[in-house]
C-alpha cells in the first residue's frame, strides 16, 4: 500500500540522498509543509468550498440553544475555519430549514426573545468564541436534528497516511507528484540559489498547473435550452 514514505522515498531516489542524508523527521516537516501549501493555493485559486463537507450534530438538546463548534479530532481534517450555514429540524416529521446567520449586535430584542418568539420555519444563528447559537430553542430532542456545513483544514499527515487519506480524499493520486521536495533537499545541502529556483519552478509552474487541472475536472450542472424548432413548422 503506498503511503507518505513512498513519496518521500521516490523524492530522495530522485534527488540522489538516503535517509541519512535527509532523514524521515526532516522529510515529515517538510512535505506537510507543501501540503499546506497546495491546500491554501487550491482553496484561494479554486473555491474555498474545495474541502467543503457537512457534519451532523448528534442530538438537538430542548430548551438549549447554545452548541460547540465542531472539533475533528481524528483522520484527514483537524480543524473548521469556516461555518457556510446551519439546518436545522425541529420535528421529526420535518425537513431541514436552512438557518439565516444573523449578527448578535443589531437584534432588536433581547435574545431570550428570540429564543421562544424566533418561527420555527424561520430559524436564526449566530456564531460566537468556540459555539453557535441558534433560535428558536429547540422543543423537542431530535437525533441529528442539526446539520452544519462547512469548509475543513488539513490535518498533519505522518508517514504511514495512505494515498486514500492524503488531501482528504479530494485529490487524485496520480497529482501527489506535486508533493516535490527538491527545494527543500537543496535548502539542507546548502545550495540555496538552486533551492530558489525550484520554489520559484514550484509556485509559478507547478501550482497553477495542478490547479488548472482540477479545476478542468470539476463537475458543473449545465441548463440545457431546448432546441429551437420553430422553423421546422
Amino acid at each position: 500500500m503506498s503511503t507518505l514514505q513512498t513519496i518521500i522515498d521516490r523524492n530522495r531516489r530522485l534527488n540522489f540522498v538516503d535517509e541519512y542524508q535527509y532523514t524521515n523527521a526532516q522529510a515529515l516537516e517538510d512535505a506537510n509543509y507543501r501540503i499546506h501549501q497546495i491546500e491554501d493555493y487550491i482553496t484561494s485559486d479554486i473555491w474555498e468550498w474545495f474541502f467543503w463537507d457537512i457534519l451532523k450534530v448528534d442530538t438537538t438538546v430542548i430548551w438549549q440553544n447554545e452548541y460547540s463548534l465542531p472539533v475533528i479530532s481524528t483522520g484527514a481534517f483537524n480543524w473548521v475555519p469556516k461555518i457556510e450555514n446551519i439546518s436545522i429540524k425541529y420535528q421529526t416529521w420535518w425537513d431541514y430549514i436552512k438557518a439565516r446567520e444573523v449578527n448578535r449586535q443589531t437584534l432588536d430584542y433581547d435574545m431570550s426573545w428570540y429564543e421562544v418568539n424566533q418561527s420555527e420555519s424561520e430559524p436564526i444563528y449566530f456564531i460566537a468564541d468556540n459555539s453557535y447559537f441558534i433560535f428558536p430553542t429547540p422543543k423537542v430532542a431530535i437525533v441529528d436534528g442539526i446539520k452544519l456545513y462547512w469548509i475543513k483544514s488539513l490535518a498533519d499527515v505522518t508517514l504511514t497516511t495512505t494515498y486514500e487519506e492524503l488531501f482528504g480524499w479530494k485529490i487524485p493520486s496520480k497529482y501527489y507528484d506535486k508533493i516535490d521536495l527538491t527545494e527543500f533537499i537543496l535548502r539542507w545541502q546548502w545550495q540555496k540559489e538552486k533551492a530558489d529556483a525550484e520554489k520559484a519552478v514550484f509556485e509559478r509552474v507547478t501550482l497553477p498547473n495542478l490547479v488548472d487541472r482540477l479545476w478542468n475536472r470539476k463537475v458543473w450542472i449545465s441548463l440545457r435550452q431546448p432546441a429551437d424548432v420553430s422553423k421546422l413548422k
